[in-house]
């Protein structure tokens, strides 16, 4: 992958979670700041603090991460794939299977991006460093 493509593909995988994180903390932050239920439906157990504080807490740390390329190596972009598997799959079970998509899709831009060795470099393992 070219390193103008990179640079796109993390742009917007960080957007992508930054857009997650907007509504993640809308979501949470609702009910004290309104007193009413959030407008969005598949949204609301997010006001729930014993989930929703918590998921919207990874969902920020996880957009953090996206948004600092000089984190970022195969291994790292590899087991933050892996955190954000764990979000989807806590979305799913604890919020809503729609507010979780936005979980599934970064998921597989990060395997997808990073889950091969680089052309000409067939021997590398999953967990070099690129």
């Amino acid at each position: 992958m070219t390193s103008q493509r990179q640079q796109d593909s993390a742009r917007s995988n960080g957007l992508l979670a930054w857009v997650a994180a907007a509504a993640f903390v809308a979501a949470a932050a609702w009910p004290s700041l309104a007193g009413s239920e959030f407008p969005l439906v598949g949204l609301r157990p997010l006001a729930d603090p014993r989930a929703g504080w918590p998921l919207t807490g990874a969902t920020v740390a996880l957009a953090a991460f996206l948004s600092v390329p000089r984190l970022h190596s195969r291994r790292t972009l590899l087991a933050c794939a892996a955190v954000t598997f764990a979000l989807f799959l806590a979305t799913v079970l604890f919020v809503a299977p729609a507010a979780a998509l936005v979980f599934g899709f970064l998921t597989g831009n990060l395997v997808r991006e990073n889950w091969r060795p680089e052309r000409g470099n067939s021997a590398r393992s999953v967990s070099d460093d690129s």
